[in-house]
């Protein structure tokens, strides 16, 4: 598991769902595509938590935050909390914390 931080949303919610579910992106300095090199990205083979990150135009949570997880059979929960200041140290209007 792995809270969002300012870098998962650097180029916004599309950035933040590629990373959790998937997928290609346009982005880097010059647009490119890492598809076309390095075939479609599967996903994080971790869960994203982040029970402070709103989509906008939703108003729900992206990605959830939190999980519960047992552990030599006593339950744990996990809060992904993410610092105030990504928003104002990432290009992006997409999310909101």
């Amino acid at each position: 598991m792995s809270s969002v931080g300012n870098h998962e949303v650097d180029s916004g919610k599309a950035q933040l769902l590629r990373l959790t579910q998937g997928g290609c992106f346009k982005g880097g300095a010059a647009g490119v595509d890492p598809c076309l090199s390095h075939g479609q990205f599967e996903g994080a083979k971790f869960q994203y938590l982040a029970a402070n990150v709103i989509d906008n135009s939703t108003g729900k949570l992206l990605p959830p935050g939190d999980t519960i997880h047992t552990l030599n059979a006593v339950k744990v929960g996990f809060i992904g909390l993410t610092l105030a200041w990504p928003a104002t140290t990432s290009s992006t209007t997409a999310v909101s914390t």
